[in-house]
């Protein structure tokens, strides 16, 4: 139990969906562009948007460094001045590694110990859609509130070198590797806004603010790869949890360049996980 309670701990960590994944109840992180396709709207109007990504997740608690990209792809369609609804979807991929983690083996004679860090690979899939409402629309800037459901579905494979030591004497039995996988999928509901600010000769400026809900299951896989303790699987819940997130945007005429900055505290230990993510949109 020991174990099993060590392991879930770090997997917390890095548990996420490039869309909205959580992992334990006050330890997660989203990353997440804003899902709204332009900072303003027009009567009628269908707004394109494709956003490739460039993404970077540090923490210094679970000697975490992962990075990777994606595809964003936002559609928008306006009815009025005022209100419009957009659907947005997202597929991410991420790689690095991790402080390892113990294998799910139980032995009355051995116990493992950790060679290494683990090796991470990750893949991920979102969906969301959103009302939006347009509050201001001016020549000197603009301000849309939106909310809506969001989906997300996540594989993580995780890789552990470690040995087997014998209670009796100590005797160590090296050259395991345990084979984890975590599938996991999300449900929840977003709300935000995103306003811009007008410079001229096409240059602006857009903050977004996005606080998003999420819950669900994830599905753990283990396999220590030894001859004497066989593949384990487990599901467990994903308790609901609250994420915000904030970035800004500057657009270009039709083409925006985006960062977003996150540092989630975690709430046992006031520890971060610290994301930088760049996007580079085309708006038509």
């Amino acid at each position: 139990m020991m174990v099993r309670k060590f392991k879930l701990s770090l997997i917390t960590v890095v548990c996420l969906v490039f869309g909205e994944v959580a992992f334990a109840g006050n330890s997660n992180f989203q990353i997440a562009p804003p899902p709204i396709a332009y900072p303003y709207f027009e009567e009628g109007k269908t707004d394109w948007k494709i956003e490739p990504m460039l993404m970077n997740i540090e923490s210094s608690q679970a000697d975490l460094s992962l990075v990777g990209g994606g595809l964003n792809f936002i559609g928008r369609q306006a009815f009025s001045e005022y209100l419009a609804i957009d659907m947005q979807g997202s597929i991410s991929a991420l790689s690095g590694q991790m402080a390892g983690i113990a294998p799910m083996y139980y032995s009355t004679s051995f116990y493992p110990r950790v060679d290494g860090k683990s090796d991470v690979s990750m893949g991920s899939m979102s969906i969301s859609f959103n009302i939006e409402a347009q509050l201001i629309k001016e020549d000197a800037g603009s301000l849309i509130v939106f909310f809506g459901p969001n989906l997300g579905l996540t594989n993580m494979n995780l890789t552990t070198p470690y040995s087997l030591v014998r209670i009796s004497d100590g005797a160590v039995t090296s050259g395991y590797t345990d084979q984890m996988q975590i599938l996991s999928s999300t449900v929840g509901a977003q709300f935000g806004m995103q306003g811009s600010l007008s410079f001229g000769k096409g240059l602006s400026i857009s903050p977004f603010f996005m606080i998003s809900s999420t819950s669900g299951t994830a599905t753990i896989t283990d396999d220590p790869n030894t001859s004497d303790t066989s593949e384990s699987e487990y599901t467990v819940d994903i308790p609901e949890s609250t994420t915000t997130s904030f970035g800004m945007d500057i657009i270009m005429d039709e083409i925006s360049i985006g960062t977003i900055l996150q540092s989630i505290a975690t709430a046992d230990d006031n520890s971060d996980v610290n994301i930088i993510m760049f996007r580079f949109g085309y708006h038509f």
